[in-house]
């Protein structure tokens, strides 16, 4: 059985455990792939439902699944978010952080987000795990403290690289050669080879057209938003902003 097969059976044992059971079920942290490999089954379901990661721009999120006389919220999420403070004089990045959780045992699937700015970091992870991470000291060589916070009280604010460009049109094979500074026929072997996603889920049509607002993945080459406003140049290309995830 593929990984896909073995989620999408598992996010069916889950649904079908609400049913059973009458209470709220809840899978592992998905990426956004699997979110949009999960969502049709849910969908189907036909009972409440939510995604949900700890914060309002979540990559990483577990899909909780309710009873259907429930109010799906945030809130009824076994989910912590925990907090620490980079000293001054200090570097470290998502990279650091989660190491230091691998080197506790916990598996990634157990973990969702990590934000790290040059200042702090916030760490969502399965609430069961919080006490176990509280008592780390240090990531790294840099000894740090953690403690738990409320969602709410996230104060980050993604950060993206923009560019302009300009094409010929939105196909799928245009985009990834502008943003990846790549020739049209490398763009097009990356796409059949399934290095791409649009929108979370692969796509290896090299002809597919884009809209505005499309998030576009490349197997490393990172993560990207197309905005298109209409605006073309004087010799009617398409105007393009490309926003880079950083």
């Amino acid at each position: 059985m593929s990984a896909d097969s073995a989620l999408l059976a598992h996010i069916g044992d889950l649904i079908e455990g609400v049913r059973s059971k009458g209470a709220p079920r809840f899978s592992e942290f998905l990426d956004e792939r699997q979110q949009a490999l999960c969502l049709p089954l849910a969908q189907r379901s036909g009972l409440p439902f939510l995604f949900f990661g700890g914060w309002q721009d979540a990559s990483r999120r577990m899909l909780g699944v309710f009873p259907e006389y429930w109010e799906a919220q945030g809130e009824d999420f076994p989910l912590a978010v925990l907090t620490a403070r980079i000293p001054k004089g200090f570097s470290l990045c998502h990279r650091d952080f989660l190491g230091a959780l691998m080197n506790l045992g916990i598996k990634r699937e157990m973990v969702g987000d990590i934000l790290v700015d040059g200042q702090g970091a916030w760490v969502f992870l399965q609430k069961r795990l919080a006490p176990l991470v509280l008592q780390m000291d240090r990531v790294g060589k840099v000894g740090l403290a953690f403690q738990e916070s409320e969602s709410e009280a996230v104060d980050f604010e993604q950060r993206f690289q923009e560019q302009r460009v300009s094409l010929a049109s939105l196909r799928l094979d245009c985009v990834v050669a502008a943003v990846c500074s790549l020739s049209r026929e490398r763009a097009q072997e990356k796409i059949a080879a399934g290095l791409v996603s649009v929108d979370s889920l692969p796509c290896q049509r090299v002809e597919r057209q884009l809209n505005s607002g499309c998030k576009i993945s490349v197997r490393g080459e990172g993560k990207f938003i197309l905005e298109h406003n209409g605006e073309t140049t004087r010799k009617g290309r398409l105007c393009v902003n490309i926003k880079r995830y950083c």
